[in-house]
């Protein structure tokens, strides 16, 4: 049976790792293709061309500027907006066909490309945040073994990680051009606070109805504690017989998160 390794977790948290993580944990096959929205948009030639656009437009030059570079280490709303609506248009969300040669919305190559390769039984790794259960995703691999895979990690140390990554995925493209374009997702506290609580309301209930075998298409679910070099596993559900094993792992995770006020230097 091919397997589905479906991420979850919040920008900056090591979504990227986590899928070596999980196959080393479970034995799995190396060979697989990874299905990611992000991809198609950063290495998308229009939304390159507007990223260069933006680059000029601050700094008047295809540089990486001191102006450029603090508006990106402390993002103003205004510039959240310029990249969120890049993002979108080059997305298909207003309906554009940027993807294909234009012939489709990056959304639409994206389920077209999982539809095949589902038909084609390859060994699949979708990314997604995880703010919500995937439902429609575990419909489509019913003839999958499926696994959750989640990755958390000190929200102070996730916070400070994203403060610095838009600046190094900007100076690295700046660099080498055939290198992905940068995006700049909404990482303000206040908001991204809002979206880790989500994704730990999402994998509370995903656990909750793991135990009680209420959870179908779902066979394995595991939560990696990625806040250092150390690949420590905080759940597996294959371990996990009762509830009171059930809040223990629960309360591990919220103490690993220690999801709060974080004080810190940007510049």
């Amino acid at each position: 049976m091919p397997f589905s390794i479906i991420t979850h977790g919040p920008t900056g948290s090591g979504k990227t790792g986590l899928v070596n993580k999980t196959i080393n944990h479970y034995g799995l096959s190396e060979t697989y293709k990874t299905f990611l929205i992000d991809d198609l948009i950063e290495q998308n030639p229009h939304y390159k061309t507007a990223i260069d656009d933006l680059i000029h437009s601050e700094c008047k030059a295809n540089t990486l500027c001191k102006t450029l570079k603090s508006k990106l280490l402390d993002p103003t709303e205004e510039m959240y907006e310029k990249f969120g609506t890049l993002y979108m248009k080059y997305r298909g969300k207003t309906g554009d066909k940027w993807c294909d040669g234009k012939q489709k919305t990056c959304d639409s190559l994206l389920d077209d490309m999982l539809d095949q390769a589902i038909t084609d039984k390859v060994n699949i790794v979708f990314e997604t945040v995880g703010t919500y259960y995937v439902s429609w995703l575990v419909d489509k691999l019913a003839a999958y073994d499926v696994y959750f895979a989640f990755t958390v990690l000190d929200f102070c140390e996730n916070v400070r990680r994203n403060k610095t990554r838009a600046v190094e995925q900007l100076g690295s493209y700046i660099t080498d051009r055939t290198n992905p374009a940068p995006r700049l997702p909404n990482v303000e506290e206040s908001q991204f606070k809002m979206t880790v609580e989500n994704v730990a309301k999402t994998l509370w209930d995903l656990m909750g109805r793991k135990l009680f075998g209420i959870l179908p298409g779902v066979h394995h679910i595991i939560v990696f504690d990625n806040t250092s070099r150390l690949i420590t596993v905080l759940y597996d559900s294959d371990t996990v017989s009762n509830m009171s094993e059930l809040v223990s792992k629960i309360q591990s995770i919220m103490d690993t998160q220690r999801i709060r006020r974080c004080v810190m230097r940007t510049h």
